[in-house]
């Protein structure tokens, strides 16, 4: 999820969506690690640099994804940075973005 072949892998998502749904105004993304978002979040932006179809992240009670792009910068807690959340999306579990869907994801203001 925090590599750039991965996320760029994760963007032919977004890609896909636009195809098959032309006028779309929106996706869900649901965000762990971020790649996910990340990579769709370059790919819509890139297909539709007007902004007429928006990414939002999609994130179990926890992870604070919202607090850190209201204050800029990823909240890390060192004593629980390594502990799974506790939620029943078994694959949303990790509580901050890895640094390159972090960049990626913060600078397209999601």
């Amino acid at each position: 999820y925090d590599q750039a072949n991965v996320i760029a892998g994760q963007g032919t998502i977004g890609l896909e969506f636009l195809e098959q749904v032309p006028d779309l105004d929106a996706i869900l993304v649901p965000t762990s690690g971020g790649g996910m978002l990340s990579g769709i979040a370059v790919a819509v932006h890139g297909q539709r640099s007007d902004g007429s179809c928006r990414v939002h992240a999609v994130e179990p009670m926890g992870k604070r994804l919202g607090d850190a792009f209201r204050e800029g910068e990823r909240i890390i807690d060192p004593l629980r940075a390594n502990i799974a959340l506790d939620t029943v999306c078994d694959a949303m579990p990790t509580r901050c973005l890895g640094a390159l869907p972090w960049e990626l994801a913060h600078s397209r203001k999601l």
